[in-house]
């Protein structure tokens, strides 16, 4: 045996992760060391130093974790590793190349054995988004509601119940409910959006420190990150956000807008008035075309709102009326001019994004309300409108759009606080134009050669994309 190849002693000085990317596909095992860790494709940078005896290796390692039959990988990870080896030669005359071939070897041994370890330790910190949250248990209550303020993975929520000698579980069935054993729970709900938690126990639990409720569950941590409908400012994660352009889909309907209209009666107007027969009719035409997309506009802002409403405000004149405890006219315009701030608030707290309201869209009653302002300076009436449902004026500088199509009951006003885009367009709805207004042939009527009609076609459709972006409020008028 050829002792001159060999090393009397080589140890490993420093080990330094220079870059590491870590990913999951799936959950990987709670023991990740019994599971296969693969290893693979080294690539290696050499350098040594004579002077100081040692040897330096850049390691790039391809580690993974592999689960089932076909076995595949289920998290990955790939780390630059360098690697500094001490060598202290135990005999002169040693063979440098069966030396430099030792230390390589160590080297590499040494990158393999730091990405174990390194993969082993992220798998542990369930890169899946495990947590536990304990629930304080209060005696002779049944309903439970806590927000975890988290996008939660449907289908992976528990909720662990011990009552005593009596152990529970609640199941999330991945369709926003909870299943248990016959008996335990009268209602379970959960919204995965921004972990709200809500359950009522057929039996309250006593505040016994034997007893205890744990909610278990995995965030998504991986997917789009959401705070939409109604996740509280508690937001326990949200160190990540996406980038991307979605293609959303939008439904589209034809319209054509007709103008039959009578030569004899258009000449005589533009005898009796000087005015343009064609530039009456493109102009009328255009108007109805607004009043249909406002129409369709204000109908979806209406009947799409998912968020909760605003109903806490009462100006009449009742025994429970806020209003009421003011012996003045000026207080009641006062306490609406400040509720307003309420609404502001309620709507950048639920868009998550510093926003304000920039455009309130109202009922009839909620515009009287808004008009009252003028008493304490804060409206300015548009004198230019040209329709009943058109912009009405500004409320301290934030345009006020009146539509009578917004249902309002008997005693209460209506109105939608929102933010608009920079070129006025509603932000919370998406408006898809396919086929621009196109004008269409006149045409006449043979049997009655006065008679004649043009119009407009076109194809649209609008839909909700930002619900965060809309406030609904609904108060009890005054006089």
């Amino acid at each position: 045996m050829d002792t001159k190849g060999c090393l009397s002693q080589a140890s490993i000085v420093d080990v330094t992760l220079l870059e590491e990317t870590f990913h999951v596909s799936a959950e990987p095992p709670q023991e990740v060391l019994q599971a296969d860790i693969d290893l693979s494709n080294p690539e290696t940078h050499y350098d040594k130093d004579d002077e100081q005896g040692i040897y330096i290796a850049q390691t790039l390692v391809n580690t993974g974790i592999i689960l089932g039959e076909p076995k595949s990988r289920v998290a990955r990870m790939q780390a630059t590793v360098t690697c500094t080896v001490l060598a202290v030669m135990g005999k002169q005359g040693v063979k440098e190349e069966v030396a430099h071939r030792q230390l390589r070897l160590d080297a590499v041994s040494a990158a393999y054995a730091f990405a174990r370890t390194r993969i082993s330790e992220k798998a542990k910190l369930s890169p899946m988004g495990h947590f536990e949250l304990p629930v304080t248990v209060a005696s002779a209550t049944t309903a439970y509601a806590p927000l975890i303020g988290r996008k939660l993975i449907p289908g992976t929520v528990r909720v662990k119940i011990v009552d005593g000698a009596n152990k529970y579980e609640l199941i999330d069935n991945g369709q926003g409910n909870f299943m248990a054993v016959a008996g335990v729970i009268t209602s379970g709900t959960v919204n995965y959006l921004n972990g709200k938690v809500e359950f009522e126990l057929a039996t309250a639990i006593d505040a016994d420190p034997a007893n205890s409720i744990t909610i278990i569950g995995k965030e998504d941590v991986t997917g789009t990150p959401s705070c939409t409908n109604g996740a509280s400012n508690a937001h326990a994660n949200d160190k990540r956000f996406i980038a991307k352009m979605q293609q959303i889909g939008l439904n589209t309907v034809p319209d054509m807008l007709v103008a039959e209209y009578n030569i004899a009666a258009l000449g005589a107007l533009k005898k009796a008035t000087g005015s343009d027969m064609a530039t009456f009719l493109f102009t009328k035409l255009r108007e109805l075309y607004t009043k249909t997309i406002n129409y369709k506009l204000v109908t979806m802002l209406e009947e799409g709102y998912t968020g909760t409403t605003m109903s806490d405000l009462d100006l009449s004149n009742g025994p429970v009326g806020l209003a009421n405890k003011f012996y003045d006219y000026r207080s009641r315009v006062d306490l609406f001019d400040s509720y307003l701030i309420n609404v502001e608030s309620a709507l950048a707290t639920k868009a998550v994004k510093g926003v304000n309201t920039t455009a309130y869209v109202a009922g009839n009653q909620a515009c009287n309300q808004f008009q009252k302002g003028g008493i304490i300076g804060k409206w300015e009436k548009n004198d230019k409108m040209t329709y009943i449902n058109d912009l009405l004026g500004w409320y301290n500088g934030i345009p006020v759009l009146r539509s009578t199509d917004i249902q309002e009951a008997n005693g209460e006003g209506t109105f939608y606080a929102i933010h608009k885009t920079h070129d006025g367009q509603m932000a919370p709805l998406a408006r898809g134009i396919y086929m621009p207004l196109t004008d269409t042939p006149t045409i006449g009527n043979y049997n009655n050669p006065t008679q004649m009609a043009s119009g407009i076609y076109y194809q649209e459709g609008v839909r909700y994309m930002a619900p965060e972006l809309v406030q609904k409020v609904t108060f009890k008028v005054g006089f």
